[in-house]
C-alpha cells in the first residue's frame, strides 16, 4: 500500500494531529470496516497502542504505563 506523506500530513495538521495519529486511525478504522462489510455491527472498537515510557521512570519501576 502506498500513500502520499504529503497528504497525509496536511489532513493530520488540519485536525490538529499528526501522520502517526492517521496512521493509527487507519489501522484502528480497517478492522471496524470489514466487519461491518461483513454484517458484524460493531458499536465501539477500542484499540489500544502500548508506549515504553522506561526513560523517565526511577530504576525500580517497570516504566510502562497503561491508559484507562
Amino acid at each position: 500500500m502506498h500513500a502520499d506523506l504529503a497528504a497525509l500530513r496536511a489532513a493530520a495538521h488540519r485536525h490538529g494531529g499528526t501522520v502517526n495519529d492517521v496512521l493509527l486511525t487507519a489501522v484502528a478504522g480497517a478492522p471496524h470496516t470489514l466487519l461491518e462489510r461483513r454484517g458484524e455491527p460493531v458499536g465501539v472498537l477500542r484499540v489500544a497502542v502500548m508506549v515504553a515510557g522506561r526513560g523517565a521512570a526511577p530504576a525500580d519501576a517497570p516504566g510502562n504505563q497503561v491508559a484507562r
